[in-house]
C-alpha cells in the first residue's frame, strides 16, 4: 500500500488496519432499542446494530461493555472486533442527540465508536450530534454514497473520523481532537469538508489517500505534533519507531497519491513539523487562502512540504517584507511549488513599499530575488515558481522596495 501521508507512515497502518482485520466480521452486539411510534424515531439505550432504515436517537452516554474471558489472570478483556453504534442499512438518521460514545479501557484493533457497512454498499446515512471517545476510529463511514456527519466530535481516538471507500459524503461541523489521526479520506471522491476543527492530534489533521474531487472549505486545524493530553481511556501516543522516535513528520494537511481536492479558506497554525505535505504523486490539489502563523498563502504543486517561519533571516538593505514569510522543501522525485503570497493594501500602506516592485525573495545564505516572480497587484498576491529547494525548508519572503 502507498505512503498515505508524508513518505514516512502511512494511513493504512494506524486506522485501515483496524477496519479491514477487525470489522470484517461484524460483530454481533446487544440492542438496547424502544420505539417512539408517535415521532417515528427508535430511541437507543445500548450499544447496537442497525439493521432498518428510519430514524434513530440515543437517549443517554454509552460505554462500552462487551468483554471477552481471554484476560490475564483470569479477568476480563474487551472484546477486539467491539463496534457501539454499527449502521447496516440504507436510509439512517442517527442522531446522537448531543451524548457521548466512550470506549474506557485501552483501545484495540477494531474498537470503533460509530461505523457503517465494511461488507456491503450504503447510502444516505447520516450521523450527527454525537461525541465518541476512546476509539480504534471515533467515526468509521465505509462504503457509503450520499450521507453525511454533522456536528459531530471525536475526541482521544487513534483515528477522529476516517472516511473509506465512500462518496458523495458531506463532513460538516465536525471536531477531532486528542488522537492520532484527525480525519482521513481514503479512497473517498465527491465529497465535502466544511468547518472542520482538528486540534492536538499528533500525526495529521486532515489527510488526503487516493481521494479525487473532493472540497474542503472553512477547516481550522491547530497544534498538530502536540503531545494529546491524557483523556478518559488513557494517554494518546504516536507509534514509536525502531530507536523509540516517531516514523513520521507531524503534518497539518497531508495530500497523498490524490488528484482534483480543493483545500480553500482554511487555517493551518502551531504544526510541530509541516503545515501542509504533498508526496507520492498528488497532483493538482490547489489550496487556495490558507492562515499560516507567518503568512496567506495559496499553493500548488507536487511532493513539497510548507511551514511557517517562526523566526526568518534580516531582510535585504532597502528592502521591505509585506505578505510575512514560509519555508518550503522537497518531499519526493518530482518538486515543484506554484506559490503565492497574500498581503493587503494596509501592509502596503504602513511600510511605505512601491507596490509595483514586489518580488518573491529565496534565503540561501543570503537573500535572492527569484527571477520569475511577479505581482499582481489588483488581487495582493506575489507569487513565483519554485523548483529548488533544502530538505529541511528554504525561507521564501516577499519584499518591495521602500
Amino acid at each position: 500500500m502507498p505512503d498515505t501521508t508524508n513518505g514516512k507512515r502511512t494511513i493504512d497502518s494506524v486506522g485501515r488496519r483496524a477496519f479491514l482485520g477487525a470489522l470484517g466480521t461484524g460483530a454481533a452486539l446487544s440492542v438496547g432499542v424502544g420505539s417512539a411510534a408517535a415521532q417515528d424515531v427508535t430511541l437507543i439505550d445500548s450499544c447496537t446494530t442497525i439493521t432498518e432504515p428510519g430514524q434513530y436517537r440515543l437517549t443517554q452516554d454509552l460505554e462500552s461493555s462487551f468483554v471477552s474471558d481471554t484476560g490475564p489472570e483470569g479477568e476480563d478483556a474487551v472484546d477486539e472486533s467491539e463496534v457501539c453504534i454499527e449502521i447496516l442499512a440504507n436510509d439512517v438518521h442517527f442522531d446522537g442527540d448531543g451524548y457521548t460514545l466512550t470506549n474506557p479501557a485501552e483501545r484495540e484493533l477494531g474498537q470503533l465508536g460509530v461505523t457503517t457497512s465494511f461488507d456491503a454498499t450504503q447510502s444516505n446515512v447520516t450521523i450527527e450530534n454525537v461525541t465518541s471517545v476512546g476509539w480504534e476510529a471515533g467515526f468509521a463511514y465505509v462504503n457509503t454514497s450520499g450521507g453525511a456527519l454533522r456536528n459531530v466530535t471525536a475526541r482521544g481516538n487513534e483515528i477522529g473520523i476516517a472516511a473509506f471507500q465512500s462518496d458523495d459524503a458531506t463532513i460538516a461541523d465536525a471536531t477531532v481532537e486528542g488522537g492520532i489521526g484527525g480525519i482521513s479520506l481514503q479512497e473517498v471522491d465527491n465529497s465535502t469538508v466544511a468547518g472542520l476543527t482538528a486540534e492536538e492530534n499528533s500525526l495529521f489533521g486532515l489527510a488526503f489517500f487516493i481521494a479525487r474531487n473532493n472540497t474542503v472549505c472553512n477547516a481550522t486545524i491547530s497544534e498538530t505534533g502536540a503531545d494529546p493530553e491524557p483523556d478518559p481511556v488513557g494517554d494518546v501516543e504516536a507509534p514509536p519507531g525502531e530507536e523509540g522516535e516517531p516514523e513520521f513528520e507531524p503534518t497539518g494537511i497531508s495530500i497523498g497519491d490524490a488528484s482534483n481536492n480543493r483545500i480553500v479558506d482554511s487555517t493551518v497554525t502551531s504544526s510541530s513539523d509541516w503545515d501542509v505535505f504533498v508526496s507520492d504523486g498528488a497532483s493538482d490539489n490547489p489550496i487556495t487562502n490558507l492562515d499560516l502563523d507567518s503568512a496567506t498563502v495559496s499553493l500548488d504543486g507536487q511532493d513539497f512540504a510548507v511551514r511557517a517561519v517562526d523566526d526568518p533571516p534580516e531582510d535585504p538593505e532597502e528592502l521591505a517584507n509585506v505578505g510575512g514569510y514560509v519555508a518550503a522543501a522537497d518531499r519526493g522525485e518530482n518538486p515543484s511549488l506554484d506559490l503565492d503570497m497574500h498581503y493587503q493594501d494596509d501592509d502596503v500602506a504602513d511600510v511605505g513599499v512601491d507596490e509595483e516592485t514586489l518580488r518573491l525573495w529565496a534565503f540561501v545564505e543570503e537573500w535572492t530575488e527569484m527571477d520569475d516572480s511577479s505581482v499582481n497587484a489588483e488581487a495582493n498576491i506575489v507569487s513565483a515558481l519554485l523548483e529548488e529547494f533544502d530538505p529541511d525548508g528554504r525561507v521564501f519572503g516577499s519584499f518591495g522596495e521602500t
